[in-house]
């Protein structure tokens, strides 16, 4: 039963932590894009006007292949908010590391979470006009 507890309070606790990342608007009153339409770029395309700036952190996955495959899915989900169809890659790096511990009753710990190490991924936002 203990265990049950545990495991449930570690879903609960992780996906509480978790962050999708933040925007930082250059132009306001675009119309958000789907997040499956956003192109990723290493370049600059040619036209391409920046419309913000994009920081994304993973939100799941069991792997590093996982946890980086979800911060790029919410770089380009934060992207097409900000209403970019696509997003240039700037720098990949990984979250600070620490501990998150939490409460047990009698306020002695019950657990020691580990948190940091994570993908990061700051790109920026960009609306690529269609091609004529």
């Amino acid at each position: 039963m203990r265990v049950a507890i545990i495991a449930v309070l570690a879903v609960v606790l992780l996906a509480g932590c978790d962050r999708r990342g933040s925007v930082v608007a250059l132009k306001s009153g675009l119309p958000p894009v789907p997040a499956n339409q956003v192109q990723i770029y290493t370049e600059m395309p040619a036209g391409a006007v920046p419309v913000a700036i994009v920081e994304a952190q993973t939100t799941g996955g069991w792997t590093y292949q996982g946890w980086t495959d979800s911060a790029v899915a919410n770089l380009k989900a934060l992207a097409g908010k900000a209403g970019g169809n696509g997003v240039v890659m700037q720098r990949m790096g990984q979250s600070p590391s620490g501990a998150i511990i939490t409460g047990g009753i009698g306020g002695q710990p019950l657990m020691a979470l580990p948190t940091g190490g994570h993908p990061v991924i700051q790109g920026t936002a960009v609306l690529i006009p269609p091609s004529r």
